[in-house]
């Protein structure tokens, strides 16, 4: 009886857990997104639905072509579309069908920066060409950041709780001996680490050997107080290079506000204080002495101020 009864519970407790599974499996991130449509035409719309995304993270949809193989370089970046999966980590967004910058295979690409790796999922675009995926090509010699750092301090309203503006002053160098097209990249942002997407940069090429600096504004949220950080890859696949400069942003102007209303809050105190202490008498303003009348005085010119001759003796 025993060892039926054990064996009873230990089935019992197999079937709980298939059918409730450990927090921890259900805390691992399995993202995933599906389309309202496996084939669209430029300039309709599909509905991307997604799930177990991680919650308070920033997602970028966009639409890339060559199966989106070489990354950002195979994707339509003005066409991308950020958002902010919901506390259950799902989002239903509409985003626009786009011919990609590559041919076919084309599919819808999920990145963020709290995923692993992006994820895909297939759709057929109407009118754009099928061709054969063109691989990663890795170069031993990647581009290469020679600085990276945050200018500015403005505006003056950024003093008062308004958003600070920055510029990200970028310094890349091409040490191959061929040039390089640079794609977009992807500018992030944030406090202590950048993780919320900014926009897409275009940079433009790099020829053999080459160095240039390059001058990007970056825009912050309003009252962003402490440490301030940028970031991103730069490059083709295989010849990309990361980057990341920090910057720190206090309102001094509401600091001063602050401490001179409790300067005046302290002299107000200080004045009310030495009133109640020190009270002067008060003296009628009509008050004056007394003159005697002219029946209270023995002689009458002494009333009048007349003064008596004065009285020789012989």
């Amino acid at each position: 009886m025993p060892r039926r009864v054990a064996l009873a519970l230990a089935a019992g407790g197999a079937l709980l857990a298939l059918a409730f599974p450990t927090a921890v499996a259900g805390a691992d991130t399995h993202a995933s997104i599906t389309l309202s449509a496996g084939s669209a035409a430029p300039g309709t719309q599909i509905i991307v639905a997604g799930e177990g995304f991680p919650a308070h993270s920033v997602v970028r949809l966009q639409i890339c072509g060559n199966a989106a193989t070489r990354g950002s370089v195979d994707c339509d970046q003005e066409s991308s579309s950020n958002l902010a999966p919901s506390d259950a980590g799902s989002f239903r967004i509409p985003i626009p069908v786009v011919a990609p910058p590559t041919t076919c295979p084309c599919v819808v690409q999920a990145t963020s920066t709290a995923l692993d790796s992006p994820i895909t999922v297939p759709l057929v675009v109407a009118g754009v060409a099928v061709g054969p995926i063109q691989q990663v090509v890795v170069s031993q010699t990647p581009l290469k950041v020679v600085s990276a750092k945050l200018s500015g301090w403005g505006p003056l309203t950024a003093w008062f709780g308004a958003a600070p503006q920055r510029t990200l002053v970028l310094t890349l160098h091409n040490p191959t001996a061929d040039g390089i097209d640079i794609p977009p990249f992807t500018l992030t942002r944030g406090h202590h680490s950048p993780d919320t997407i900014v926009r897409s940069i275009e940079l433009g090429s790099l020829a053999a050997g080459e160095t240039r600096t390059y001058r990007i504004p970056v825009r912050f949220d309003v009252v962003a107080v402490g440490n301030l950080s940028v970031g991103g890859d730069v490059g083709v696949p295989g010849r990309s290079a990361s980057f990341t400069a920090g910057s720190r942003a206090v309102p001094w102007g509401l600091v001063v506000l602050a401490i001179v209303a409790v300067q005046l809050v302290l002299l107000g105190v200080r004045d009310r204080a030495r009133r109640r202490l020190v009270r002067p008498e008060r003296v009628g303003l009509l008050a004056r002495p007394r003159r005697p009348s002219a029946f209270e005085v023995a002689d009458p010119m002494d009333y009048w101020g007349w003064q008596q001759p004065p009285v020789s003796e012989h």
